[in-house]
């Protein structure tokens, strides 16, 4: 089974089964999480009523939580079933955001816009190879010159599992230092991080801009 296939099975299993979203019985854990992170994110730049990106929404209840702070957000993901559940609970919630079904690997992914936050919905660890150098172009083209990229992305902890099964789908987990070459390569310049320790692996969180 390809990977757009896994993740739209599981979002069709979670809705189906009551869940509010990616995660199922963590998932009021998870939005804590991202509450800790947007509190960072705009505690570092400031932005007020931006226009946001975020490449991997899921059920969109991040970029729910940026429109309700006065943002303009857009959303990409390519599970069907995420998007139609994200278009679900913004009307629930009268909030008004572009949802789009699409791969965040596109090369001509909402050619002509720019953002000035754009948001990695734990997006990237999911990516292998030339995937990744695509969503990179994809982040570098669509920002805008003072824009800020945010990554989420599991790392291996340094005492951690060297192979640490983090979910039923295949993460690409990287130490902090490959991943941080792996942006400096791209272009991009890491302004701020904060690191979440887990038993297995580590999150890394950090703001970048090119």
């Amino acid at each position: 089974m390809d990977k757009r296939n896994e993740h739209e099975n599981i979002y069709q299993k979670l809705k189906k089964s009551g869940y509010n979203g990616w995660g199922g019985d963590s998932y009021e854990s998870r939005m804590a999480g991202w509450d800790d992170s947007l509190k960072n994110i705009f505690t570092a730049i400031h932005l007020k009523e931006g226009s946001i990106l975020e490449l991997g929404c899921g059920a969109g209840d991040v970029s729910i939580k940026l429109a309700q702070m006065g943002h303009k957000v857009t959303g990409v993901d390519f599970s069907p079933t995420a998007i139609k559940w994200a278009r679900e609970k913004a009307k629930s919630k009268d909030v008004s955001i572009e949802f789009i079904t699409g791969s965040v690997c596109e090369e001509d992914l909402l050619s002509g816009m720019k953002y000035d936050l754009i948001i990695d919905g734990n997006c990237l660890h999911c990516l292998f190879g030339e995937e990744r150098i695509l969503f990179y172009s994809n982040v570098k083209r669509l920002l805008s010159k003072t824009g800020i990229f945010y990554i989420g992305s599991a790392i291996l902890a340094p005492e951690g599992e060297p192979n640490p099964t983090i979910s039923s789908i295949e993460r690409c987990i990287l130490t902090r230092e490959a991943l941080e070459k792996e942006l400096e390569l791209m272009g991009f310049v890491v302004i701020e991080t904060w690191i979440t320790e887990h038993k297995a692996h580590n999150h890394y969180r950090g703001l970048c801009h090119i």
